[in-house]
């Protein structure tokens, strides 16, 4: 990952968790859609490799499903929908971390 990459995609994936967990615990759908708009650059990035590229699309799928989710009231299930997007953040920090050593 080039530091440009680094630079203008870390502090977005950030936010977008940031402003969607904030969407869950306010319970505001339109709060959770604009962190799951702010996500995908990321998920197309991620759609553009190899080893994503089957992942990207059915969690990006649920990230916006949360805000249908909060939409309809169901806060646990936004809740359930948002992990995946925070697991595969994880797993790529997780890599972007152990290319470094």
């Amino acid at each position: 990952m080039t530091f440009v990459e680094i630079i203008f995609g870390w502090p977005a994936i950030i936010t977008s968790i940031v402003i969607t967990a904030t969407g869950i615990t306010v319970r505001s759908w339109a709060v959770a859609l604009i962190g799951a708009i702010i996500a995908i650059p990321f998920m197309f990035y991620l759609f553009g490799t190899p080893r994503f590229m089957l992942v990207s699309i059915p969690v990006a799928f649920a990230h916006f499903s949360v805000a249908y989710a909060l939409y309809r009231g169901r806060r646990l299930s936004a809740l359930v929908l948002f992990a995946p997007f925070v697991a595969l953040v994880a797993y790529v920090a997780l890599m972007v971390a152990r290319q470094a050593d």
